[in-house]
């Protein structure tokens, strides 16, 4: 059952992708594309590299921040886990390198696979959290012509859908930050799970054999999923975790900006304000936040595309930034993915593998058996 939801996803996400590849890449003939690409100074790649580097170096430190009520690791045992979780996602689909992480730090530090998979939500949450202030400072402080629109098959991008985008983002990260203000006070958390463990008795047309399936199997599944979010959050109760989660993770957005920002100083055609990239950034993040093939190949070059156009920049133009800017980002991650599995002596293909099949609510299996050599 799980292999064949797997293949669905694949499916769905290869199809979405290759529909926006067309979409976004269909206006340009290759000939000016593939003359536009030799033009480009690579030397400018470097340095955006570094600036990649120093982003993970801060996920780390906020990682292992997120982590120290569960586990207390030094900053290459959170590292090299990181690392080969990005990778994973790079080149495998359904996002598997999420679960790789809680599954490598059960193996080597014991711990509880529930509370690492919390931390890693956690991480997300703060990303989504300050992507979101981002993107509301976008909408509201750089003009983007009314007029301008990009088709999608039978669907139209313009300002009237981000603007509507940004409303219906604000809202969603109210009510996250609420519910997540809920889970981490112990009062409330409690009295939140016991209205879930009561609520299959309020149906009162379902046999009781019923009610009792629903508590078991629906309600105990929810109950331990707010009680491992919450302990997600645990280490970031104090103010000052707190505050150094906040900033960290501005930090590791704003350096992503000025990667953009510098690897285009190897490109001719751009002249778009901190702003403005910031904007490219944030929709680009927010497109591979669907369904799509490994490596969010199509919706990043949809993004891309889309987001540069806004601003003026030619199609051509747009669409070559985007796919070199693409390939260098996802390079560091499977880059520095693969050297920590080699570190870690750990074989990817077993890892897919384990984390696919780790059930959420046991201990999965050890991901370094003697023969974990073999890829």
């Amino acid at each position: 059952m799980r292999h064949k939801s797997l293949s669905i996803s694949l499916f769905v996400g290869v199809l979405l992708s290759a529909t926006a590849l067309y979409f976004a890449l269909k206006p340009v003939p290759f000939g000016e594309l593939a003359g536009y690409v030799r033009t480009v100074n690579y030397w400018w790649i470097a340095p955006a590299l570094a600036v990649a580097v120093v982003s993970f170096v801060l996920r780390v430190i906020r990682w292992r921040i997120i982590l120290s009520s569960s586990v207390k690791i030094g900053f290459w045992d959170a590292f090299h886990p990181m690392m080969v979780g990005f990778m994973m996602n790079c080149v495998l689909p359904g996002r598997v390198g999420e679960l790789a992480r809680p599954v490598i730090l059960r193996q080597r530090n014991r711990a509880s696979f529930m509370a690492v998979l919390a931390t890693v939500a956690a991480e997300r949450v703060f990303d989504l959290v300050i992507l979101m202030g981002l993107f509301l400072i976008v909408v509201t402080n750089v003009p983007i012509d009314p007029s301008f629109g990009m088709q999608f098959g039978q669907y139209t991008l313009n300002k009237d859908a981000l603007e509507a985008i940004a409303l219906s983002l604000a809202r969603l990260m109210a009510v996250l930050i609420f519910f997540i203000a809920l889970l981490t006070i112990n009062k409330t958390r409690l009295l939140m799970e016991r209205t879930v463990m009561a609520a299959p008795g309020w149906l009162f047309f379902l046999p009781q054999r019923a009610k009792q399936w629903l508590r078991e199997k629906a309600c105990v599944f929810a109950v331990g999923t707010m009680e491992h979010m919450a302990k997600g959050f645990d280490a970031v109760k104090s103010l000052g975790r707190l505050s150094a989660c906040i900033l960290l993770s501005a930090g590791v957005w704003l350096l992503t900006v000025v990667f953009h920002i510098v690897l285009a100083q190897g490109f001719l055609g751009f002249e778009l304000s901190f702003l403005e990239w910031t904007a490219v950034m944030v929709v680009v993040c927010f497109f591979i936040m669907l369904p799509s093939a490994p490596g969010f190949w199509g919706l990043w070059e949809a993004g891309g595309v889309f987001a540069l156009l806004l601003f003026g920049v030619g199609h051509k133009e747009a669409a070559a930034f985007t796919l070199i800017n693409h390939v260098v980002q996802i390079l560091p991650p499977i880059v520095l993915g693969a050297i920590s599995a080699g570190i870690l002596g750990i074989s990817i293909t077993r890892l897919a593998n384990e984390s696919r099949k780790v059930k959420l609510d046991e201990n999965p299996p050890s991901c370094n058996s003697p023969d974990n050599s073999q890829n």
